[in-house]
Formats: structure tokens, sequence, C-alpha cells
């Protein structure tokens, strides 16, 4: 998996974007946990540099090969490795299904987190307030 996380001054957000391959994000400390580890480190540090709580996650490169309990516990890795509870708008191809289990998930967690396929209609709704 390959990621690239900027801020955004003009809209105010703090946009980051993945690719590649995800096959499993377990506890295991297979590379891909730690990739996913590594991404909410620097979503952090990039959110909290520029006091930005908006983050446009673009995952629509990403090829998902996660098992139900793999989704299950991205959020509470999220928040134990410091992501910040953040307003967070996901733009997702590909299974739809799996991306609005971890929305559930994420959402019984506490976070604001919202799926989309268009990536106007998630900024749109991330600059809501």
């Amino acid at each position: 998996m390959a990621f690239e996380v900027h801020y955004d001054s003009e809209s105010d957000i703090v946009c980051a974007s993945a690719s590649g391959d995800i096959v499993c994000a377990s506890a295991s400390g297979d590379m891909d946990a730690k990739q996913i580890e590594i991404f909410a480190v620097e979503v952090r540090r990039v959110s909290t540099e520029h006091k930005c709580r908006r983050l446009l996650n673009d995952l629509r490169q990403i090829t998902s090969k996660l098992s139900v309990a793999d989704i299950y516990e991205i959020p509470d890795m999220l928040l134990k490795n410091g992501a910040p509870r953040i307003k967070r708008a996901m733009v997702v191809s590909g299974d739809l299904e799996q991306f609005r289990f971890f929305e559930t998930v994420s959402q019984n967690r506490g976070q604001r987190v919202k799926i989309f396929r268009d990536i106007e209609e998630a900024k749109q709704w991330l600059l809501e307030d």
C-alpha cells in the first residue's frame, strides 16, 4: 500500500490518498497493518500541524482483501495509533458493502465517518456544520 497525505489550505481539508492492495489489517504484525498505522500517524501529524479536523480519504485506488474481522479492528487500531477524532469522508470504489460495514463500526466507536463514491459530495459533507 502506498499513500500520500497533504493539507489543502484552500478548502481547509487534510487530503489522504492510498493505492494498492490491502490484504490483512489484523493485529498480527503483518506489513499491511504496519502501513495502516504509519498512514494514521502521518494523517495525525498533518492534521495537528494545520489544526485541521477534516479528512478526505481518497481510497478509490485501493483493492481491499480484508476479512470482516480485519475491518472490525481498524477503527480501534486508528484510535490506538493516535488518529485524531476528526470528521472523515472516505471516497471509495469497489465493494461498497465492506466500506459501509467500516462506516458503521467507526460510528459505533464515536467516530464521524461517512462513505462516498463522489469526491465532490464528500468535500461538501466535510464543509457542512
